[in-house]
């Protein structure tokens, strides 16, 4: 969660987008994820070109914030296991 959220906020900061508290976030998050920005106001249904282009920076940024946070124990054998 922490490393989603840290991710979107950076993300929407850079572009100079709102952003969310991590109990609004919590509260409102949903899929898919460009209608939640939209219904938030972030942005507009017709902005596809820049969500493809805020996708592509929260994956950058998530894959920095990666490293930081571990699954809990025993997630990785109950995932091997489904």
């Amino acid at each position: 969660l922490h490393g989603v959220f840290s991710a979107l906020t950076s993300t929407l900061s850079e572009y100079g987008l709102p952003t969310f508290t991590l109990d609004q976030y919590r509260a409102t998050v949903h899929h898919p994820m460009h209608s939640w920005l939209v219904e938030e106001g972030v942005l507009r249904h017709d902005q596809t070109e820049l969500f493809s282009q805020l996708s592509d920076r929260f994956h950058d940024y998530y894959l920095g914030e990666r490293p930081k946070y571990r699954l809990h124990s025993g997630a990785a054998e109950l995932v091997q296991r489904i």
